[in-house]
């Protein structure tokens, strides 16, 4: 089966962003889980804000679904901004 890439939904997004997103890819894949802010900034060697406002930017942009603290991932393509 091919996939396509809807260029329309093509969302750019930082550094801190692009590895939160990741770690998220790894850990929930495309089922929908409750994470812990604490837990990724310790995964990931950074502070609990900067995960929180990542996710948060993410979830506005609709690369991330939230429902009841749960998170998901969205459809949406990313691009890391270097």
């Amino acid at each position: 089966m091919e996939k396509a890439i809807r260029i329309g939904k093509l969302k750019k997004i930082d550094e801190t962003s692009a590895k939160v997103l990741r770690h998220l890819s790894e850990k929930i894949g495309m089922s929908e889980e409750y994470v812990s802010y604490t837990d990724i900034a310790e995964t990931l060697r950074l502070s609990r804000n900067a995960v929180k406002y990542a996710i948060e930017r993410m979830h506005k942009d609709g690369i991330l679904e939230i429902r009841d603290r749960k998170i998901s991932l969205g459809d949406a393509v990313v691009e890391i901004n270097a």
